[in-house]
């Protein structure tokens, strides 16, 4: 499989986690960012609900069945913070205009051509 697939994959199968019920600890819109060396560097990206300072990225370069328990890396979030509403006049509690946290786990020293498999840890509960 050329690196092309092998990218593609990684970012499918870590979009496909956005895609759960939101609930208070769960990690949302999991994404990829690159904004160094794509080959062996990469920034992971999620939302939650709740300021969670203790959320944890875990990956490997096998499968997990399990995603709380089994992988061989994990990176501690780097920076986290409240994004700031559209309407900055907008009261941020409001239901209708949420508080959502960014989250952000720095991966280095990846390798390439090589497929990572990844689980965001919020609370007690590790995602799929």
């Amino acid at each position: 499989m050329n690196s092309p697939k092998k990218l593609l994959t990684f970012l499918c199968l870590t979009l496909f986690s956005g895609f759960c019920v939101w609930t208070e600890d769960s990690a949302q819109n999991v994404r990829v960012v690159w904004s160094g060396d794509a080959r062996t560097e990469a920034v992971i990206v999620w939302d939650t609900i709740a300021a969670d300072e203790n959320s944890v990225l875990m990956y490997d370069t096998v499968s997990r069945t399990n995603p709380a328990t089994g992988y061989a890396f994990d990176a501690p979030v780097k920076r986290t913070g409240p994004y700031i509403p559209g309407n900055k006049d907008a009261v941020p509690s409001a239901p209708e205009n949420p508080v959502l946290f960014y989250h952000h786990a720095e991966l280095n020293h990846l390798k390439p051509d090589t497929v990572y498999y990844l689980a965001v840890k919020t609370g007690d509960e590790a995602g799929r």
